[in-house]
């Protein structure tokens, strides 16, 4: 059969726009994919690569992975594994700090991954330094933006910080009196109050 010109013009043309928008949403999906919500893992007895990327990898401190959702704001979950963590620094204004919304931190997990249970995996945010003493504040929620989503912190124990020092001390942009909240301490948040504790 012969294919009249235009039409086998007009036909590669519908081909190469076919093309350029499988090009297209291809790239969106990618765009979508490299932003996607991602969990990190935290395990205090974990041997692998220490990256957060799964329990093989777990960081083995909290404060890491606080501080990597800190710089990045694609982490939404934080799943920490049973153990007794400890601020990273051995000085008394060091602590788990929570600075920006859109976070849950989720303690009660079995060593290496598995089912959740408080009860039976205790997870410890404790503030004994690792030179002796402790930390002011154990866990620190402070200088969320305006209009920020929601922070939850669920299934742990917070224990032995002790807030009896003087004078003020910066988290998250906020000043925060040293005599006050030795476990968990809220202060400056714009998030409308989406701050929730529990299990706790």
């Amino acid at each position: 059969m012969n294919i009249p010109k235009t039409l086998a013009a007009g036909s590669a043309s519908s081909n190469r726009k076919c093309m350029v928008l499988i090009g297209m949403l291809a790239m969106t999906l990618f765009i979508i994919n490299s932003t996607a919500a991602q969990t990190k893992y935290v395990d205090i007895s974990a041997t692998g690569v220490n990256d957060g990327s799964s329990w093989a990898n777990a960081y083995t401190r909290l404060s890491a992975a606080l501080n990597a959702a800190r710089a990045d704001t694609s982490i939404h979950e934080i799943r920490v594994a049973e153990g007794v963590y400890n601020p990273a620094s051995k000085s008394a204004d060091s602590v788990f700090g929570i600075f920006r919304g859109g976070l849950k931190i989720m303690g009660g997990y079995p060593s290496g991954g598995g089912a959740r249970d408080m009860l039976q995996h205790p997870t410890v945010m404790d503030g004994s330094l690792t030179e002796g003493g402790n930390s002011r504040h154990v866990l620190v929620i402070s200088g969320l933006a305006s209009g920020s989503d929601s922070v939850i912190v669920d299934g742990f124990i917070i224990q032995n910080g002790v807030a009896n020092a003087i004078g003020l001390f910066s988290y998250g942009g906020t000043s925060i009196s040293r005599t006050v909240g030795g476990g968990v301490c809220i202060v400056n948040c714009g998030n409308g109050g989406k701050t929730v504790i529990s299990n706790c």
